[in-house]
């Protein structure tokens, strides 16, 4: 009878430590693996996504080891090539480029707010203000894992318990089945693992190697890459849901608080493949798209001591679209053209 009578005790004991044992198990496999760099740079298996907001996180604290950043460069991919060694020669400043892949109205401010945090005062801001960053959409999964960067945008206390509590979810994220199968592909990959697409400068700026490779060796295919990111961008916008307003609101509280910490702020509108254009001419979803997120950016001059520079096209600042990357990915040398075209306004 005794005996009996702890049986359902021992199961319940036996299934706790089984449960345990299976978290614990879980929690040290997608954290040793870790193929999305959500919980450290730092591995030894290959990474099946660039982190770009971990890398600039990062890249930021080792950058500001040696001075201060006194010059800011925020944005999308679009923004991720410009050189801050072209602004230093023209301002005398010290600029760090903090664009990330897909950037947002959440990553700029994030981004910023971390920079202050980090005993930085940028002076100048120069913002490539994009309208999907403003567009009705989720905030992307590497910003909200990111535990720095979502403590900057809610104006949250870092604290250890803070950190624990982050990390806790992401374990619990990384239970969804694509999150297993990025795992065991990282596994599968780890002898042989494919050459890393993206490389940054110490300063942040991107380069893409592998791309620019291709097309030094002539087996870049410009023409599909065109029509394919072409197409791409007219279909994202067939279900164009309006402006985000708390985005939009997210780059009014950056406009507000860099007028409040006495920076000068300089927002550019990025270019877009002639190609592109005349596309969207012909497409009453993306002519509205467009036409909102430009009134508001364009509308920022008149509410905040804001600089608004419109390169939307190339010959705005003697872009040559031939040698881009695809229909809004700029070439190197263009960038630098965007760079010394900031400048001239005063940066």
């Amino acid at each position: 009878m005794r005996a009996s009578a702890l049986c359902p005790r021992q199961f319940w004991w036996i299934f706790l430590l089984s449960l345990v044992l299976m978290v614990g198990a879980h929690c040290l496999l997608v954290t040793t693996v870790d193929p999305r760099r959500y919980f450290s740079s730092r591995n030894s298996f290959p990474q099946l996504h660039p982190n770009s907001r971990r890398v600039k996180v990062e890249a930021l604290a080792r950058f500001q080891q040696a001075g201060p950043v006194t010059g800011l460069i925020l944005g999308s991919s679009r923004s991720m090539l410009l050189s801050p060694q072209e602004f230093d020669r023209r301002t005398g400043l010290r600029f760090f480029n903090a664009g990330v892949f897909s950037g947002t109205a959440e990553d700029f401010l994030s981004l910023y707010r971390l920079a202050r945090r980090n005993g930085n005062h940028p002076r100048v801001i120069v913002l490539g203000l994009d309208p999907a960053a403003i567009y009705e959409g989720r905030p992307e999964e590497e910003l909200s894992a990111n535990f720095a960067l979502t403590a900057a945008l809610e104006n949250r206390a870092v604290s250890g318990w803070g950190q624990a509590w982050h990390s806790l979810i992401l374990y619990k994220q990384m239970l969804r089945p694509q999150a297993l199968v990025e795992v065991a592909t990282s596994i599968a990959m780890r002898r042989h693992p494919p050459e890393p697409r993206s490389t940054f400068d110490a300063d942040g700026r991107l380069h893409e190697r592998k791309t620019e490779r291709a097309i030094q060796s002539g087996e870049y295919n410009f023409r599909a890459e065109l029509e394919l990111s072409r197409r791409r961008m007219i279909e994202s916008l067939q279900n164009f849901q309006g402006l985000s307003q708390r985005r939009t609101q997210l780059i009014e509280s950056l406009m507000a608080e860099a007028a409040a910490d006495q920076a000068r702020v300089v927002i550019w509108i990025p270019p877009v493949h002639p190609t592109l254009l005349e596309t969207m001419a012909r497409s009453p979803q993306a002519t509205t798209a467009d036409g909102l997120a430009r009134q508001f950016t364009i509308g920022l001059a008149e509410r905040y001591p804001v600089q608004v520079i419109d390169l939307t096209h190339p010959s705005a600042f003697g872009g040559d679209p031939d040698r881009w990357y695809d229909s809004i990915h700029i070439s190197p040398l263009d960038a630098d053209k965007i760079a010394r075209r900031l400048a001239a306004y005063g940066i």
